[in-house]
């Protein structure tokens, strides 16, 4: 259980590295995904680019790590900020974009590892 939980540790610190690495940022973890988004705090028209960069160096650090990783990006137009309720509210991201990345990580969890 230690293992897992340190090596659960390492990948969260290489995921929230590569993504501030390449300007963006993320939601809070959610067991094995995170959501990442570019262009909160400034617009950059290189903000697609920027994502893949980040999922090409957390891809990397995985496999260094002996780790199977799969990652899906995808853009679109999308409303942040914090939601929720009264008493629990969260930083979080909502667009039409969102529920495609999930369909295509999900889809990505049908490619079989080499």
């Amino acid at each position: 259980e230690a293992a897992l939980v340190s090596t659960h540790s390492a990948v969260i610190q290489a995921t929230s590295q590569a993504i501030q690495a390449h300007g963006g940022l993320s939601t809070p973890f959610a067991g094995d995904k995170v959501l990442a988004f570019w262009n909160i705090r400034t617009t950059r028209s290189d903000h697609s680019l920027r994502c893949v960069a980040a999922a090409q160096e957390l891809f990397q650090a995985a496999q260094k790590m002996g780790l199977n990783v799969r990652i899906a990006c995808t853009g679109g137009a999308a409303t942040f900020g914090p939601m929720g309720t009264k008493t629990q509210r969260a930083f979080t991201v909502v667009g039409p974009c969102i529920p495609r990345g999930l369909v295509l990580q999900k889809l990505a969890k049908l490619i079989p590892f080499k």
